[in-house]
C-alpha cells in the first residue's frame, strides 16, 4: 500500500498559479495591504475572509489608528487564518515622498482610506510636457501640465494616475460634488477669485489653479485647476475632474487627451 503525503502543497508545477484562502479576524480598524497592495477596509473585532489569495508566504498589514503587520503561508484550496492584535505601535504616516528621478520632495497627505500628493506633479517627461505659457518659473507653484498619453506613465514608483473611481472616492469622503472643492481648495493661492470664501483646505489637499493647455495655447491659470485621471472616455477624451474660482463644487468632466492637465498622483 502507497503512503499518501498529507501535507499540502504551495504549488503542483512552476508554471501552475494556485490560490488559497485567508480567514483575518482583526482586533483593529484600518486599511488592509496584502504584500504591499491595498486591498481595502477592515473594521475592528470582525472575521474577514479573503478569497483568491496566491500560494506562498503572504505579508499582511493593517494601516489605521494602531498598526499590525504578520505573515501567512497560503497553501492551494485551503483557508488559513490569521488574528490581528491591537497591541501595536500607531501607524506613522511620513508627510513627504522623494522622486528618485529627480530628487524632488513632494507633501503628502493622508484623506479617508487614500493617500495622495499634496502637490501637483512637477517632473520633466520627455515630451508632451508643458510649463504654463512655455515659462519654466510657473513649475515651482503649479507642476508641469501633461497630456493624457504621458499622463498615464509619468507617476514615480509607488504612485500612479488616479482613476475616475478614484477620484470620485475622495469626493466621496469630503461630503460629495456639491462641497468637497472647497476641502480641496489650497487657501491662499486662487488669486484671481473675486470670491474668497470657497477655499478652507480642510482635506490638506491643496489644490492649486494651475490652468490648462489647449491645441497650442494656454489657459485659466489662477482660476481653474483641472487634473487627469487614467479612465478614458471614448477615443479621445478622458475624465479629467476641476475646481473653478468661486465655486465650492468639484465638477467631474472630460478632457481630450491631446490637451494639457495636472497630474497628482495616488499612493498604490
Amino acid at each position: 500500500m502507497a503512503c499518501n503525503n498529507s501535507t499540502p502543497t504551495l504549488v503542483e508545477a512552476e508554471s501552475t498559479i494556485a490560490y488559497g484562502s485567508i480567514e483575518l479576524n482583526t482586533e483593529i480598524t484600518g486599511t488592509l495591504y496584502i504584500d504591499g497592495e491595498k486591498i481595502g477596509k477592515v473594521k475592528a473585532y470582525t472575521k474577514v475572509p479573503i478569497n483568491e489569495v496566491k500560494t506562498g508566504n503572504r505579508k499582511l498589514e493593517i494601516r489605521g489608528s494602531e498598526t499590525w503587520n504578520g505573515s501567512v503561508t497560503i497553501y492551494k484550496n485551503q483557508t488559513a487564518k490569521i488574528t490581528a492584535t491591537g497591541k501595536n505601535k500607531p501607524y506613522d504616516l511620513p508627510t513627504q515622498f522623494t522622486d528618485s528621478r529627480d530628487g524632488k520632495v513632494y507633501k503628502i497627505v493622508e484623506i479617508g482610506d487614500q493617500v495622495w500628493m499634496a502637490e501637483n506633479l512637477a517632473y520633466k517627461a520627455n515630451s508632451d510636457c508643458w510649463a504654463y505659457n512655455n515659462d519654466q518659473s510657473n513649475v515651482a507653484k503649479y507642476g508641469y501640465l501633461y497630456n493624457w498619453k504621458t499622463a498615464n506613465k509619468v507617476c514615480p514608483d509607488g504612485y500612479h494616475l488616479p482613476s475616475d473611481a478614484e477620484w470620485t472616492e475622495l469626493t466621496d469622503y469630503l461630503g460629495g460634488e456639491n462641497v468637497a472643492g472647497e476641502k480641496l481648495k489650497s487657501s491662499s493661492s486662487w488669486e484671481l477669485c473675486e470670491s474668497k470664501n470657497y477655499e478652507t483646505n480642510e482635506s490638506g489637499f491643496s489644490a492649486l489653479p494651475g490652468g490648462l493647455r489647449g491645441s497650442s495655447l494656454f489657459y485659466y491659470v489662477g482660476e481653474i485647476g483641472i487634473w487627469w485621471s487614467v479612465t478614458p472616455d471614448g477615443s479621445s477624451d478622458a475624465w479629467s475632474p476641476s475646481l473653478n474660482c468661486g465655486d465650492a463644487e468639484i465638477v467631474r468632466d472630460v478632457s481630450r487627451k491631446f490637451g494639457g492637465c495636472s497630474v497628482r498622483c495616488i499612493r498604490n
